[in-house]
């Protein structure tokens, strides 16, 4: 089993790059594969579902919050206020993506997830 590293403000390379925490590298390959089709699409000019291949972009930050939520699952126990924040921030892009595929503009909606996430501290500080 590998050691984990640290660099000079104690952060864990894990810390960022959940693959990096379980030993698999495929996560982040499986991200740089992803990335870069969806790079040489748009690039191309090639179209889904009659719209450019860059709205898949906002795949990524959803995808690699729904790990972080879930590698902090995995620690907790339990969905944890920490978790709830994740999956909350991890649905704004998914939400983006989708309102752009149906022609909806949700640009104004995204202050809900602070309001969301405030509530969750709100509700989990009692907790402690």
């Amino acid at each position: 089993m590998q050691k984990e590293k640290y660099d000079e403000m104690g952060n864990s390379d894990s810390q960022f790059f959940p693959a990096c925490e379980t030993g698999q590298p495929v996560i982040s390959g499986l991200f740089l594969v992803f990335l870069g089709t969806i790079l040489f699409l748009g690039a191309t000019g090639v179209t889904i579902l009659g719209h450019s291949a860059w709205w898949l972009v906002g795949l990524l930050p959803a995808v690699y919050l729904g790990m972080m939520a879930y590698n902090l699952y995995q620690r907790d126990g339990r969905v944890s206020s920490r978790v709830a924040i994740m999956l909350i921030w991890g649905m704004i892009p998914l939400l983006f993506v989708g309102g752009n595929i149906l022609g909806f503009n949700i640009g104004a909606l995204w202050p809900l997830a602070l309001i969301a996430t405030g509530v969750t501290l709100l509700f989990s500080g009692s907790r402690r």
